[in-house]
């Protein structure tokens, strides 16, 4: 382990810490990430993360959002080079699922509370503020009005990964391998497709 001095020296104190914290994630979920034992795992002093992380809620708004970008580029890697909306809307919502049930420790991070409001990017903010706006207008809604569409896609996606993410479906014999093909088969149930449409 890096020791504190060498650490910071070298600018990776930061680093150290975020790497121990992501470790003490997988080993035992959001409640094991504690500042003192990221130090200790870092090999660093108590006092050290705190030069970089204000508190725990500070830390592990970092670790959402390096966890948020990681899956938001598989998001965007699975809709580059589809034929159209419908096939890219599609291929997000399968990435979705399939991400979360390989990496369920940072799916829920990622949906953490405490965390969500400050990983929330301006695009996904201004979906759920227009949302409020058009339950708030009280005009008649169309079934397919593209934010409604995106909302029960995102709802699909993150009904499936979170059965995922929890153990729900592995402790009934559905594991990640099956992710892909259980979300096109849910998709094609509930004919959710492009908001353009």
């Amino acid at each position: 382990m890096p020791s504190e001095k060498t650490s910071y020296h070298h600018g990776d104190l930061r680093r150290a810490v975020l790497d121990a914290c992501f470790e003490l994630l997988e080993e035992g979920g959001v409640q094991a990430v504690v500042m003192a034992k990221a130090a200790r795992k870092a090999g660093v002093s108590s006092g050290a993360p705190y030069r970089h992380f204000k508190d725990r809620a500070d830390l592990l708004a970092a670790m959402g959002a390096e966890a948020s970008q990681q899956f938001r580029h598989s998001l965007d890697a699975a809709a580059a080079g589809q034929p159209g909306p419908t096939e890219a809307f599609r291929a997000v919502g399968i990435e979705y699922v399939r991400w979360a049930s390989e990496n369920p420790a940072l799916y829920r991070l990622m949906t953490e509370p405490e965390v969500v409001g400050s990983t929330a990017n301006p695009e996904e903010a201004a979906m759920w503020a227009g949302l409020a706006s058009l339950m708030d207008s009280g005009q008649p809604v169309p079934t397919r009005h593209p934010l409604i569409v995106q909302i029960a896609g995102r709802a699909l996606a993150h009904g499936l990964a979170s059965m995922f993410a929890d153990g729900i479906l592995p402790t009934l014999g559905v594991d990640p391998r099956h992710a892909e093909r259980l979300t096109e088969l849910v998709t094609e149930v509930t004919a959710i497709g492009s908001p353009e449409e």
